[in-house]
């Protein structure tokens, strides 16, 4: 059977069908003090704040919004066709943020695909800022 994994604040994680056990690792996990993140006008703005470590990683990720149903043709789902929701199509570092408050272009769309900005903590640790357009 599918399973899906939902991840949490990139800190912790359970099965997507287990709704109260995410619901209680959101409300556990507490706030993450992360800096103002805007997209606008072609421009990424983070504001000034703490970065863990003295930096943070600063990812652009491309993406369909939706649910697309994808033909599994291996593995043990073999045969069934299972729903993807929101599927990352490009994932570009685009640099580090290292507390101060900084400005970056925003790679433009090509093929209408959705934009979502993260700032990270460095090696894959928790999120600290998030914006879509």
């Amino acid at each position: 059977p599918f399973t899906p994994q939902v991840v949490v604040n990139g800190d912790a994680d359970t099965v997507g069908a287990r709704p109260g056990e995410i619901e209680h690792l959101i409300s556990s996990s507490g706030l993450t003090q992360g800096p103002s993140l805007s997209l606008a006008n072609g421009k990424i703005s983070i504001g000034a704040g703490k970065a863990p470590n003295g930096r943070a990683d600063i990812w652009l990720v491309r993406y369909r919004q939706g649910v697309v149903e994808v033909p599994v043709a291996r593995g043990e789902n073999t045969g069934r066709t299972l729903p993807h929701a929101n599927v990352v199509h490009a994932l570009k570092k685009l640099g580090s943020w290292n507390g101060e408050a900084t400005t970056f272009s925003l790679p433009a769309d090509s093929g209408g695909l959705s934009t979502a900005v993260l700032v990270q903590s460095p090696g894959g640790g928790p999120i600290l800022a998030a914006a879509t357009t």
